[in-house]
């Protein structure tokens, strides 16, 4: 039995709400379930950096899950592992090291990293470390000998019904619950994973890049943990963390119905064709919402049929309008999110995205939808757009540590890095008036103060704005 402390880091911008660390809690559950001793330090709500101090001589080894917004903090707490105990393995896990694992793997203080799902190999890495064993034939690790870095070949993935449920007894649920709106009223929220991966291939997305298919889990089980979660701790709504949730229609409706029966409300994202093209009718739609479906997220991405092509999305900007005049028929709150700055966009197509947002807030009014985004495209190596960033001027940064240098305003790298936008204060400016576009402000303020703000120093104070009518080409105008 192997003592093993996984740590969620800081993020570059600690959320106010912390969210359920999914990532390990996961990995914990599944380790415990195979016998071992599991810690978990999650830095949204814990202390990681004294506790970690505290536990590291007792771990057999020491785990991060990782994004690049994590990369600064994780540097700092393995570092850290490593100064307090050198014998003590330091792994690392997540989308970050799953990306670029060679250059994660050959810094001081990464000893092994894994590549995309993490509960097969974290498990039989910890008992070939306790045991003695070869780990060269654990699928997805990746690990240092001699200096260098070897790649084994990449892991089959889990079926999900193979997996337990959480283990709920390894965090303090009621640090994560939080109260979001439904329609009028809030309820009591927690996240929740119903699958895992997707089918599609846009060009922008990691799932590209370490072949995460699709892998639902079965709907008997997704009832039995919302019942449980209702029970034991009172929750009203379920945001499902689903990339694709609904990719099997009957599925989706078998569950919900069990859902409506318990009164509890769910979120969850899909794709707009799924609604545009009569995959679900609209009537199927209302079904939904009447079991409880509150919100609904679409990936839209863009208002240019040039870069939805670009990225693979296999969608039409007709398609995000129509998703949208669905959910304003039913009754269902839509959250779209777009992606600005991508490699050879031009200014008509960065306005066709604030034209199609503009037109999504005259469907819907004020306060009945929101935004994520337009968020300025992250070049993630490996993706299918990435070999184009390349061609246009991108520069990576060479090792772990250079990652430490990523834009505060992003979570990568700052737009003012990448050569082929050549306006980034402005992508930034509409980034920041997106984030809060929906929210029905005084546009006086918006005009009269953050205009000016934004123009002059955008990390000075974020846009406010509503969506009537004081669109982000008024932003556009200031530069």
């Amino acid at each position: 039995m192997a003592k093993i402390t996984l740590v969620l880091p800081e993020g570059l911008h600690p959320a106010t709400q912390p969210f359920m660390p999914l990532s390990i809690l996961y990995l914990g559950s599944w380790l415990k379930k195979k016998g071992h001793k599991v810690r978990l330090i999650d830095s949204q709500t814990q202390d990681a950096e004294s506790l970690l101090k505290k536990h590291v001589h007792s771990s057999d080894l020491v785990g991060f899950s990782v994004m690049t917004a994590h990369v600064p903090h994780a540097i700092k707490l393995s570092d850290m592992t490593k100064d307090i105990d050198s014998d003590v393995p330091v792994l690392w896990g997540g989308i970050h090291p799953s990306i670029l694992p060679e250059q994660t793997v050959a810094d001081k203080s990464v000893d092994y990293c894994i590549v995309g799902e993490g509960e097969q190999a974290i498990e039989k890495l910890a008992t070939a470390l306790e045991k003695g064993k070869q780990i060269n034939k654990i699928g997805g690790l990746v690990y240092k000998k001699k200096g260098k870095a070897m790649k084994n070949p990449a892991a089959k993935y889990l079926e999900m019904d193979s997996l337990s449920p959480p283990d709920w007894s390894l965090v303090d649920v009621q640090k994560y619950i939080y109260k979001q709106r439904i329609r009028d009223e809030y309820r009591k929220t927690l996240q929740l994973h119903s699958g895992r991966g997707c089918n599609y291939r846009c060009a922008f997305c990691i799932n590209t890049i370490i072949a995460n298919r699709w892998r639902p889990l079965g709907a008997e089980k997704i009832i039995r943990e919302a019942e449980m979660l209702k029970d034991r701790f009172g929750i009203e709504n379920i945001d499902f963390s689903d990339e694709n949730l609904f990719a099997d229609k009957k599925r989706v409706m078998k569950f919900s119905e069990a859902l409506g029966r318990l009164d509890l409300k769910w979120i969850a994202s899909c794709r707009v064709d799924y609604l545009s093209r009569g995959y679900y009718l609209t009537s199927d739609i209302r079904q939904l919402v009447k079991n409880g479906l509150g919100i609904i997220g679409f990936g839209m991405e863009s208002g240019s049929q040039r870069m939805l092509d670009l990225v693979c999305k296999g969608t039409k900007p007709e398609e995000n309008i129509r998703a949208v005049e669905i959910c304003k028929e039913v009754g269902l709150f839509p959250s779209c999110s777009f992606i600005i700055g991508l490699p050879g966009e031009t200014r008509e197509d960065l306005f066709a995205t604030i034209s199609m947002i503009n037109k999504i807030s005259d469907i819907m009014g004020a306060g009945n939808y929101t935004l994520s985004g337009p968020q300025v495209y992250r070049p993630y190596p490996g993706s299918l757009l990435y070999n184009k960033a390349v061609e246009m001027g991108l520069k990576v940064p060479a090792t772990l540590r250079e990652w430490t240098d990523v834009s505060d305003e992003t979570g990568f790298l700052s737009p003012r890095q990448i050569p082929w936008i050549k306006s980034p204060e402005l992508l930034l400016a509409i980034e920041y008036y997106s984030m809060h576009m929906e929210i029905p402000w005084i546009s006086k303020v918006q005009e009269k103060l953050c205009f000016p703000l934004c123009k002059k120093k955008l990390e000075t104070f974020p846009c406010i704005g509503n969506s009537e009518r004081i669109s982000m080409y008024r932003i556009a105008e200031q530069f």
